[in-house]
């Protein structure tokens, strides 16, 4: 597959190094000047102070990891968001939702999940009839709340989205009765890559929407070649409209099913051939030279539940580590795309006016859906062909092992669906939000501060802000709090988080957790994140005081938002 970029490189093999110097021609996406990005984003401003209205691309990535990406230590090839994190801020302290709904509707409404009708997942509503009929519990982003696209309409925005929204699939919840001006969309948790299949035997097949329209998808299609392809477009004609334009771009990699086009998966065939434990160590010993991880902090034991690598067979050894090395595909895919987006940009000279945010919606998954029965059961239904060979194609349906859970994580603990660090801890690059330096900060930031971060930045004058709405809000200004300034509120807590009794709350150097039922961990643990970002050590018993006052502010969280307990 090829797809039309500019460019030039000078190299005499594809295999030795070369400059990039301009481009001008026809991009294959098997070619090694995907690299060119990477050079002329480097060549761009490294800071921009905004004066007149900014565009905003907003690229969020479906269950990567804190460690996946390369600025955050992985070993997966991520060159344009490593260049991005070199040029803007790179967050080593920003926290999330742990699943993929609860976060978008907190990320788009500015506000807790429970406020906005999200105070549950609604794929697993079900498992909790209690929560049925509830408050803050219908599954899907309420309507009469205002969200941002709504905002920058309102300051002059051109507005739009492309890939996965999961806030609703009636066609009132769909993002075009939403703000969003155009707008194509998968509505539900997770697709086929390749294709229109769905992921169980309650959602046998995907669905899209243009513009609010139920739509296809062409035949020669890969989920994150196309949402790109789209973006592109759309970006291109806002610009030429000559509006300031919002663009979200929410893709459904690496979220599972694991799949890949074959080119990709090759590079990383042998990558992961000394396993879990190994890969684990290296990347927490890259974070360490990296500074993204205090050297006092030793690597926490194996999770529970994760095997020792040299215990497999050689058989499920060669199954794992070709399903992680589909994964790393997947994200080097993503990345390779998101290049070609920045190129675009570039050469359109609105690059250096283009505030780009990128995060992850929450840590990495599991794997476990590979064992939950509705998923088994469609696996069979279907009859995809999981052989070792054929893992990562159309016809494949896996995900990875917990084991490589714990290595996207790292060095923190647990994963999604759960808000220990690994399930909510993610990365966040933002590049021209302010005049700052390249810098990399751990200032506590979370995801109901990017909407009044987005909206301040996006006024043409002040007076264009709507305060009394925004100050409604939970979040502060990333800006502001970059510069150290303390976030409003009563000041009870920096940050609080529920889904389905998985439970913490932020407070000074504190955090107050409870794993919860789902995991079997229904004990409420104290952690000084200070001393102890990786929750091995529960201090309950040894500051009983200020593990009542931590239990006595979640309690007024809890009755504040309107947690139903589990």
């Amino acid at each position: 597959m090829s797809t039309t970029l500019t460019g030039l490189c000078n190299f005499t093999k594809l295999d030795e190094p070369y400059e990039c110097i301009y481009f001008v021609g026809e991009y294959s996406m098997k070619n090694p000047c995907r690299q060119l990005s990477v050079v002329v984003f480097l060549l761009c401003s490294c800071a921009f102070a905004y004066g007149s209205q900014p565009n905003i691309l907003l690229i969020v990535a479906d269950d990567l990891g804190f460690a996946d990406l390369g600025s955050y230590g992985g070993e997966i090839s991520t060159p344009n968001l490593d260049a991005l994190a070199e040029r803007g801020t790179q967050f080593t302290n920003f926290h999330v939702a742990p699943s993929c709904s609860i976060t978008r509707a907190m990320l788009l409404s500015g506000q807790d999940s429970h406020l906005v009708g999200m105070g549950s997942m609604h794929e697993v509503l079900d498992l909790f009839p209690q929560l049925h009929g509830k408050a803050g519990y219908a599954g899907v982003l309420d309507p009469d709340v205002r969200i941002l696209p709504e905002f920058l309409l309102q300051l002059g925005y051109s507005t739009s989205i492309v890939g996965k929204w999961h806030l609703g699939h009636q066609s009132s919840l769909l993002p075009d009765q939403r703000g969003f001006e155009r707008s194509f969309v998968m509505p539900y948790g997770a697709a086929n890559h390749f294709n229109s299949q769905g992921y169980d035997q309650n959602h046998p097949a995907a669905k899209y929407y243009l513009d609010g329209i139920e739509a296809g998808i062409p035949a020669q299609f890969y989920s994150t070649d196309f949402y790109t392809d789209l973006s592109i477009q759309w970006i291109g004609a806002a610009v030429e409209e000559g509006r300031p334009f919002f663009h979200m771009l929410s893709y459904t990699a690496p979220h599972w099913p694991l799949q890949a086009p074959q080119e990709e998966i090759e590079k990383y065939i042998t990558t992961y051939a000394d396993g879990w434990d190994f890969l684990r160590e290296q990347r927490y010993l890259r974070a360490v030279q990296l500074g993204l991880v205090n050297n006092a902090y030793s690597l926490p034991t194996r999770w529970e539940n994760v095997p020792a690598w040299e215990s497999l067979t050689e058989e499920q050894k060669a199954f794992e580590s070709k399903m992680m090395a589909v994964y790393a595909a997947m994200v080097d895919r993503l990345d390779m795309n998101i290049g070609r987006i920045l190129n675009e940009l570039s050469k359109r000279n609105v690059l250096e006016n283009t505030i780009v945010v990128f995060m992850s919606d929450n840590g990495p998954d599991s794997g476990e859906v590979r064992r939950v029965p509705v998923v088994q059961d469609w696996i069979e239904a279907m009859s995809y062909d999981n052989r070792l060979a054929n893992l990562g194609s159309a016809d494949s349906f896996a995900t990875y092992h917990l084991g490589w859970a714990q290595v996207s994580a790292a060095p923190y603990h647990l994963h999604k669906m759960t808000v220990a660090e690994g399930g909510i801890r993610v990365p966040l690059i933002i590049a021209n939000m302010n005049d700052r330096p390249p810098n990399r900060t751990d200032v506590f930031v979370d995801v109901l501060d990017l909407l009044p971060s987005l909206v301040e930045a996006a006024a043409d004058q002040p007076g264009d802000i709507p305060v009394a709405e925004l100050g409604q809000l939970a979040g502060g200004s990333i800006p502001e709090l970059l510069a150290g300034v303390e976030p409003s509120g009563d000041g009870q807590w920096r940050y609080a988080i529920e889904h389905v009794g998985s439970s913490a709350i932020y407070y000074d150097k504190w955090k107050l957790l409870r794993v919860g039922l789902f995991f079997g961990q229904v004990e409420w643990r104290l952690h000084n994140m200070i001393e102890d970002p990786q929750e091995q050590i529960d201090l309950s018993e040894e500051e009983p005081d200020i593990f009542q006052m931590m239990m006595d502010r979640y309690q007024t969280y809890s009755d504040r938002v309107g947690v139903v307990p589990l």
